[in-house]
C-alpha cells in the first residue's frame, strides 16, 4: 500500500482464485461512485465470493447469503468496528482512500479492516453482488468466513472465551486508535448523517464503563439491533454487559 502508485489498489491473496470478471466489475463499480461523488472522495469496492474448500469444491455460491446478511448493513461503521467483513481479497479502493489509510498504525489488527473503517466514515463502499472470487476456507486460514448458530456461539465460548476477549480488545485498541488519527477529520469532513450516528454510537460503545446499568442495557440493545452477525451480538452483548 505505502509503494503503490497506481490511482487504483486491489489486494491479492495467494491462496484465492479470481474470476475473469473480478476486475472490470469492481472497476465498473467504483467509477460508477466516483462519476456520482468524485474522484477526491475515499471510494472502495467489495465484492461477493464463493466459499470452497482446499480441493475448490463447492461450499457455498454466494458467500454473503450463506452468511445471512446485507452487505450495505454489515458495512456500516458501528458494525464494521467490532467485525470486519470486507475481506482483503474482494476489495478494489481508489488513490483518495488509499492516501488517507497509509501508513497503517501499529493497532490495526488487519489491512483490510483498517480501510474499511474508513471508506464507511469518510467515503462511500460500494457492492457487486455477483461472486468474482473463490475464498479457499481451510485450515490454514488466518481469517474465514463461517456460519455458526447463535447456541453454538454461546456454548462455545467458555473454551474460546480467551480468544474472544483478545478480540474484542483488539477491535476496541483499533477503534481507539481510529479516532486520535482522525480526530480533526472526524469534526469536519463526514458529511454523512448514518455515518455520523455511528461514528457517535462507536464513541460510546467504548466508555461503556461510565454507564448505569440500565443505561448500558439499553445502549446494548440499541447497537446491536442491526448487528448482521446475530451469533455474535447475544455473545457481546453479555460480555460488554459485565465488563
Amino acid at each position: 500500500m505505502e509503494y503503490s502508485q497506481a490511482p487504483y489498489v486491489m489486494f491479492c491473496d495467494q491462496d484465492d482464485v479470481w474470476l475473469q470478471d473480478k476486475i472490470e466489475l469492481s472497476f465498473q463499480e467504483i467509477l460508477a461512485q466516483e462519476n456520482r461523488s468524485g474522484k477526491n472522495k475515499p471510494m472502495l469496492v467489495s465484492t461477493n465470493c464463493s466459499l470452497v474448500d482446499q480441493d475448490l469444491n463447492l461450499i457455498a455460491v454466494d458467500a454473503w447469503k450463506h452468511l445471512g446478511f446485507d452487505p450495505e448493513i454489515a458495512g456500516r461503521f458501528h458494525n464494521l468496528a467490532l467485525r470486519n467483513f470486507i475481506v482483503g481479497h474482494t476489495i478494489m479502493m481508489n488513490r483518495a482512500l488509499l492516501t488517507l489509510v497509509n501508513p497503517l498504525p501499529q493497532q490495526a489488527v488487519m489491512h483490510d479492516w483498517w480501510v474499511g473503517l474508513a471508506a464507511a466514515a469518510f467515503g462511500e463502499i460500494g457492492y457487486v453482488m455477483k461472486p468474482t472470487v473463490l475464498y479457499r476456507q481451510h485450515s490454514q486460514n488466518f481469517f474465514g468466513l463461517k456460519r455458526i448458530p447463535a447456541w453454538k456461539a454461546i456454548f462455545h465460548l467458555p473454551l474460546h472465551y480467551k480468544n474472544y476477549v483478545q478480540h474484542q480488545m483488539e477491535a476496541l485498541l483499533q477503534i481507539n486508535a481510529f479516532y486520535e488519527r482522525f480526530d480533526i477529520l472526524l469534526q469536519k469532513e463526514v458529511g454523512n448523517p448514518v455515518a455520523l450516528k455511528d461514528l457517535k454510537d462507536v464513541s460510546l460503545l467504548v466508555s461503556l464503563d461510565q454507564m448505569r446499568l440500565g443505561e448500558r442495557i439499553c445502549f446494548l440493545w440499541q447497537f446491536y439491533k442491526t448487528f448482521p452477525y446475530r451469533e455474535k451480538a447475544y455473545v457481546d452483548f453479555f460480555w460488554y454487559l459485565i465488563h
